[in-house]
């Protein structure tokens, strides 16, 4: 299980690139930052859900893909 401190930092990486997410990527975004604004003990897995909406912003920016506003790629 990862710790609080992680899910925090991580939430934090990923809401500095909030305009780059992916409409399902969002969607994940804001459930975990609903879900941890409140103290909780992390759940399993939270910490690779917000890994990987990160390596997928890296990704698109590396091959130069960009998300509209409707969700799809240019």
């Amino acid at each position: 299980m990862s710790d609080l401190e992680t899910i925090r930092r991580l939430l934090d990486e990923v809401e500095a690139l909030q305009d780059e997410l992916a409409p399902p990527e969002r969607e994940i975004f804001e459930e975990l930052r609903l879900r941890y604004s409140q103290t909780i003990p992390p759940a399993l897995g939270d910490d690779r859900s917000l890994e990987v909406i990160l390596r997928n912003v890296a990704v698109r920016k590396q091959l130069g893909l960009k998300i509209t506003p409707d969700g799809n790629g240019s």
